[in-house]
C-alpha cells in the first residue's frame, strides 16, 4: 500500500538553506547552488493526435538536458507522495484516466473542458507562491526551486516535475473548481488540464460552463471553446479517451481502435521510435478497458522488439 503525507511531511518543507537543498537534491558542490550551470533544455515538435485544417498539430517539447533531467527527478521523488484530493487523478500512484472516466461512469449528463495551453499559462510567480508560501521555504530557496522547474517564465512540458508543480501551484483554482461542482451536485473530476463534471439528474450546463470559464480567468487561465463537450441522458459520452456507453460500460473509443488500425497497416519495423511508442500505447489503452484488446498483444510484442533494436 503506497503511503502519502501531508506537504508539511515532505523533506523540502520549510527549507531554509542552499546547502540544505543542495544536500537533499544530491547537487554538488553544495556550498553554491550554482544554478546557471544547469539549466539545459532542448526543443523538439511530435505531432498531436487531432487535426486542425487538415493537418496534425505539432507540440512542442521542452527536454531538460542530463544533469537538470537528475535533479528534477529527485525533486519529484521528494513531491510525489504528497497527498492530494480525491479527484485528482492524474500523476497519482494507483489512478490513471480509466479510474478517471470510472467516476462519472454511472452519470447521465456531463460537460468535458479543456483548460487551453495549460501548462505555457502556468506562471513563475505562482510556482514560486507554493514553494514560497505553501512549502514554507526561504524566498531564495523558492527562487532557486522555481529556476529548477520552470523555464522562460512557464512550466515546460518535457519535466518529472511539471504535472504535480502545475497541480500544486494552481491547487487553488481546482479546490474552487470543486466546490463549483459541489454547488451543481456534480461529479468533478481533474486529469491534467482535463476537466469533467457530471451529474445523474439534469444540470444547467450553460451556467456551469459561464461559472467554470469565470474561475479559470480569475488565475489567468481560459477554457478551450472547440473542446467543450455537452453530453444528454441517451449519448454516449468521451472522458480522457474513454467510452461511456448508454449502458455505463467503459469502452475504448472507436476513435482510438481505429487510429491503431491505421498504425499497424504499416509495416512495424520501418516505423520510427515515436510510432512505435504510440502504438504501445494504444494497445495499453485499449487492453485496459477490452477484455478483446488481447488480440493485439502480438503487435505489442513486435512493437517493444524493434523499440529495444532501436535504442541498442
Amino acid at each position: 500500500m503506497i503511503k502519502c503525507y501531508s506537504i508539511s511531511q515532505s523533506a523540502l518543507y520549510a527549507c531554509t538553506s542552499r546547502k540544505k537543498l543542495a544536500k537533499l537534491l544530491y547537487y554538488e558542490p553544495i556550498k553554491n547552488f550554482a544554478i546557471d550551470d544547469v539549466i539545459f533544455y532542448c526543443s523538439f515538435y511530435i505531432p498531436k493526435k487531432n487535426k486542425k485544417n487538415g493537418q496534425l498539430e505539432q507540440r512542442k517539447i521542452t527536454k531538460p538536458k542530463d544533469e537538470l533531467k537528475q535533479i528534477q527527478n529527485r525533486i519529484y521523488d521528494l513531491i510525489k507522495y504528497i497527498e492530494t484530493p480525491d479527484y485528482l487523478h492524474s500523476g497519482v500512484k494507483l489512478r490513471s484516466y480509466v479510474t478517471n472516466a470510472n467516476v462519472h461512469r454511472f452519470s447521465n449528463y456531463m460537460v468535458t473542458i479543456d483548460i487551453s495551453n495549460f501548462y505555457d499559462n502556468c506562471k513563475r510567480n505562482n510556482v514560486y507562491n507554493f514553494w514560497n508560501n505553501i512549502c514554507k521555504c526561504a524566498a531564495d530557496v523558492s527562487c532557486i526551486l522555481t529556476d529548477l522547474v520552470t523555464y522562460e517564465g512557464k512550466i515546460p512540458t518535457g519535466c518529472s516535475t511539471s504535472q504535480r508543480i502545475a497541480f500544486f501551484s494552481y491547487k487553488q483554482m481546482f479546490d474552487e473548481l470543486n466546490d463549483l461542482a459541489q454547488r451543481y451536485n456534480c461529479l468533478f473530476s481533474v486529469f491534467v488540464d482535463d476537466l469533467t463534471f457530471s451529474s445523474q439528474s439534469s444540470i444547467n450546463m450553460s451556467s456551469l460552463v459561464a461559472d467554470v470559464k469565470r474561475i479559470l480567468k480569475k488565475y489567468g487561465h481560459s477554457a478551450k471553446d472547440r473542446k467543450i463537450k455537452f453530453y444528454g441522458e441517451h449519448k454516449t459520452k468521451f472522458v480522457t479517451g474513454i467510452a461511456i456507453t448508454t449502458n455505463h460500460e467503459l469502452r475504448a473509443s472507436n476513435k482510438l481502435q481505429m487510429q491503431l488500425k491505421e498504425n499497424l497497416k504499416k509495416d512495424i519495423d520501418s516505423q520510427s521510435e515515436h510510432e512505435l511508442r504510440r502504438i504501445i500505447g494504444q494497445i495499453n489503452a485499449i487492453r485496459r478497458v477490452w477484455s478483446n484488446g488481447s488480440k493485439f498483444l502480438t503487435a505489442k510484442a513486435r512493437a517493444r522488439k524493434r523499440l529495444k533494436a532501436l535504442k541498442a
